[in-house]
């Protein structure tokens, strides 16, 4: 079928993560072979995108966007995405505190530490998000912040990034809050 093509740019990648939310799906994105350099997914990585495209959109010096529907993804039961194993979960959630590690150490230029920082946000929230969903424990949620606490990574920044992204700061910062989290997000 046809797809209707708009689309808006060139502008930085820095610029466009500094404004807006990343999906780090590096299969919704085409880019320059040359812009990766030496940059590679990390083997053995659960979700490895996670640490892979912000750094690509970092290198990027035009970028464009479109809403063009240009790939579709297939839901099935036992993928990467639909596994539910507690092994599997572990696993998940001890690489994306690593992929967080590291992009929080990554040394970039000053003008581009914020959008790496939204990230970083964005992410860490996602990380807290996925603990109550999948553990739906207040043991497991306040071991995962100490956790994070320890890296320099909770509490969230005060930012205004999003709704969604400021409903769930103020939720996480409490107690209550993170009991009606724990209520309110489903497995």
């Amino acid at each position: 079928a046809e797809t209707p093509f708009t689309y808006d740019g060139p502008i930085t990648g820095s610029s466009y993560m500094r404004d807006n939310n990343l999906r780090a799906s590096a299969c919704g994105y085409l880019f320059e072979k040359t812009m990766a350099g030496q940059l590679r997914f990390t083997s053995g990585l659960l979700h490895e995108d996670e640490e892979f495209t912000p750094q690509l959109f970092l290198r990027s010096e035009r970028l464009y966007t479109t809403d063009a529907k240009a790939y579709y993804y297939r839901m099935r039961s036992g993928s990467i995405v639909n596994n539910d194993n507690p092994e599997h979960t572990r696993h998940l959630l001890a690489d994306t505190e690593r992929i967080l590690e590291h992009l929080q150490s990554l040394v970039v230029p000053e003008h581009d530490r914020p959008a790496l920082n939204r990230r970083i946000a964005q992410l860490t929230m996602d990380y807290l998000y996925n603990n109550i969903r999948l553990n739906h424990s207040l043991i497991s949620l306040n071991k995962c912040i100490k956790q994070l606490r320890s890296h320099g990574l909770y509490p969230l920044p005060d930012k205004d990034y999003t709704k969604k992204y400021t409903m769930f700061r103020k939720a996480i910062s409490t107690y209550l809050g993170r009991i009606g989290l724990l209520l309110f997000i489903k497995k």
